[in-house]
């Protein structure tokens, strides 16, 4: 069980620096969603880059 606490706790606080060390990318890529979506070209492009700014929260 205190295992298992330490393993939760460790998930937490790696969830947070990742997220803040990833903020300004994820702002790029929001922007770049905008260009694609306002050109109209590409419309599967919006969910691969959503696909890839989640996991880190996971991790």
């Amino acid at each position: 069980m205190l295992e298992e606490n330490n393993q939760i706790q460790r998930i937490r606080t790696s969830r947070i620096t990742p997220k803040s060390l990833r903020s300004p990318m994820i702002q790029k890529l929001s922007t770049t969603r905008n260009c694609l979506l306002s050109s109209g070209n590409i419309t599967t492009q919006p969910s691969t880059e959503r696909s890839n700014t989640n996991p880190p929260s996971f991790m």
